[in-house]
């Protein structure tokens, strides 16, 4: 009965509720000329875009046989295979951990036949948003644009699980980004590597160039910092200047952890400040200044301002 429920109606339930709630969304895209450019072309690509936005992209290319997902052969993978299936996916079963070279060839396959396929760049395990190398080597096997897309929304839930997987609330704005194709050659090079990463910063300070005049005109230097030179070079966990997510579950006497969230340590006459303590990053001292006070309360010193 169990196994029933499992194959037979839980999809059906999963896909209905789906379904409607994607239906509520009020979306709005913020790159609709790549878009464009993406649908009209005839021939094979890569999308690629990481696990914890992946919500409404069931709903957003469904109806598309010729767009094939790779999906892990887990237990979880099972039910995304059948919701990816009733939405109107093609389906290939692999991971990076499992079944990886009978997958890799099926990917090859339909992309030579012509197919198009959708590829989570963190993968099923991740680190998040650390880019995996398959999209990468595939698109440089097989030298095919890679298109990078997003998923963004106004309200939303977002779950305490490895990818912060995002649920938009119902009836929130929305928005979905698609960014310039990236062609790569098998066995890239770190200077083109290099280029790709310069390439990204111009087309960020484009973007905002489009709604403030002249804002490249007065850049005199620029340096670009992706969330893995962040973590190589400063020690940030995943490049968040943060120190942890700005969500509920991770706020107040939960920041950093339960327990320590009073600045203290235990280390005697040692005190946290900064982004990962409450309430949070920001250009406010806020973290700083609560600090202060809990020194100044265990030094038996007089305050007269409350905490932030």
């Amino acid at each position: 009965m169990k196994k029933f429920f499992f194959n037979y109606v839980l999809p059906y339930l999963l896909y209905g509720v789906v379904y409607l709630w994607c239906v509520t969304l009020r979306m709005k895209n913020l790159n609709s000329e790549a878009e464009d450019r993406i649908k009209n072309l005839t021939g094979p690509y890569i999308l690629t875009l990481w696990h914890g936005r992946i919500f409404y992209l069931f709903y957003y290319l469904r109806n598309r046989p010729d767009y094939f997902l790779l999906i892990s052969p887990s237990v979880d993978g099972d039910l995304l295979a059948k919701l990816a299936r009733l939405m109107g996916y093609s389906v290939i079963r692999g991971s990076t951990f499992k079944n990886a070279v009978p997958a890799a060839r099926s990917l090859i396959r339909v992309l030579r036949d012509g197919q198009r396929i959708i590829i989570i760049a963190d993968g099923s395990r991740g680190p998040r948003c650390i880019a995996q190398s398959g999209s990468v080597q595939l698109a440089g096997i097989t030298r095919l644009p890679l298109f990078p897309m997003n998923f963004g929304s106004k309200n939303k839930i977002i779950l305490n699980t490895w990818d912060r997987f995002i649920l938009p609330l119902p009836f929130t704005r929305c928005n979905i980004n698609f960014g310039p194709p990236i062609y790569l050659t098998s066995g890239s090079s770190e200077e083109l590597i290099e280029e790709k990463r310069l390439e990204f910063g111009k087309h960020v300070m484009n973007r905002i160039g489009n709604y403030s005049n002249n804002f490249n005109d007065i850049i005199k230097h620029a340096e670009i910092r992706t969330p893995k030179e962040l973590e190589a070079e400063v020690g940030l966990t995943e490049g968040n200047i943060f120190q942890g997510e700005l969500t509920m579950d991770q706020l107040m006497f939960n920041r950093p952890i339960p327990g320590y969230a009073q600045y203290k340590t235990p280390i005697e006459n040692l005190y946290m400040c900064g982004s990962s303590t409450h309430p949070g990053g920001g250009v406010m001292g806020a973290p700083g200044a609560n600090a202060a006070r809990e020194i100044l309360r265990d030094m038996n010193k007089k305050i007269e301002s409350h905490y932030i």
